[in-house]
């Protein structure tokens, strides 16, 4: 997930899906170029299970999604 999205944003999409049954344990690793404090905070209180900034390697992302 991306903090900006076409049409929305991930902080408000991750709040949304957490309130659909069956997504309530989903697991969110947000993607971005780079993030500020206060959205940190934000993604942090709905739920975010992890971060990763671009560029990022293949096997670095492979290693975040295995320790969710």
């Amino acid at each position: 997930m991306g903090i900006e999205l076409p049409g929305t944003d991930g902080l408000s999409l991750m709040q949304g899906l957490r309130q659909i049954d069956g997504y309530d344990k989903a697991h969110f690793i947000l993607v971005a170029d780079s993030v500020n404090e206060s959205e940190m905070k934000i993604a942090i209180s709905l739920g975010l299970d992890e971060y990763v900034l671009k560029p990022f390697t293949q096997t670095a992302f492979i290693k975040i999604v295995k320790a969710i």
